[in-house]
């Protein structure tokens, strides 16, 4: 059989104590049957791990986003499949689906037990940020312009940390602002002149880490950081540069994002 094998995602996984674990997500198209699979391989080295298995074989589960997280005893991975539905595996079993909802999946966390899904509601319009626990809506937020976008979420002890862009008004057009919501809070973190995204967050000692990215005024994009809402940018805006994902390790802060050479992009890794 013929398969052809879609890499969707990579994330580095810290699991108790300083070991790590690098687990790919992978699409499997059979194209003899036109049946897709998702599997979670624990290791890049393919050949040596089987992985495991998520979906039921005889459904077309191809996907567009894919988010894992590894716990001392349980695997989950939260999946968006070609409809627009959020679909949530546990070990592999099929434990949440979004149903009717119109939906993308964006961010999965596990928390003392409890297992959180972050999506958008796609329909109706303005989008409005969702967060699920354990199966059940927590909460919705939203802007009462033109709707949010929310990318990425930290879950502590006492509070629920959102990140992503709300959509307001600027003039007659629309502009993207990078915004944290904390328990649903919002805080902007960037001004309204130019649009900017968040993509990842991470929390360390209370202290908020978020990456993303933000036009200048020249057009062009600029990685940045946001730590506790204070803006660094980690470029200079010669060239577009995006900063896609945040990880916090003691006192010390590693990035990852691209940055153009000429027009081609290539992977930049920042620490501290």
């Amino acid at each position: 059989m013929k398969k052809i094998a879609l890499l969707l995602t990579f994330s580095a996984m810290l699991i108790y104590g300083q070991a790590q674990i690098i687990s790919a997500i992978v699409n499997e198209n059979n194209h003899d049957t036109k049946v897709a699979q998702v599997k979670l391989y624990t290791s890049p080295f393919r050949d040596a791990w089987p992985g495991l298995t998520f979906s039921d074989p005889e459904v077309n589960t191809s996907t567009w986003i894919g988010r894992s997280q590894i716990t001392a005893n349980d695997t989950m991975v939260l999946l968006t499949n070609s409809a627009s539905q959020v679909i949530l595996w546990k070990n592999g079993e099929l434990i949440d689906i979004s149903g009717e909802e119109y939906a993308a999946g964006r961010s999965l966390f596990v928390h003392q037990g409890d297992i959180y899904v972050l999506w958008n509601k796609m329909y109706p319009y303005p989008y409005t940020g969702q967060v699920w626990k354990n199966g059940e809506m927590y909460y919705e937020f939203k802007n009462p312009g033109r709707g949010v976008v929310v990318s990425s979420m930290h879950v502590t002890d006492s509070n629920i940390y959102v990140a992503g862009h709300s959509v307001i008004s600027n003039g007659q057009n629309g502009i993207f602002i990078a915004t944290l919501w904390t328990n649903g809070v919002a805080q902007f973190l960037s001004d309204t002149l130019y649009s900017s995204y968040a993509t990842s967050i991470a929390v360390s000692d209370s202290n908020v880490y978020i990456v993303g990215y933000g036009a200048n005024f020249q057009g062009k994009d600029v990685a940045k950081l946001w730590i506790n809402g204070v803006e660094t940018n980690l470029t200079t805006g010669e060239q577009h540069a995006q900063a896609y994902s945040v990880c916090v390790d003691g006192e010390d802060v590693y990035v990852v994002g691209q940055e153009n050479v000429g027009f081609i992009p290539k992977p930049v890794f920042w620490k501290n």
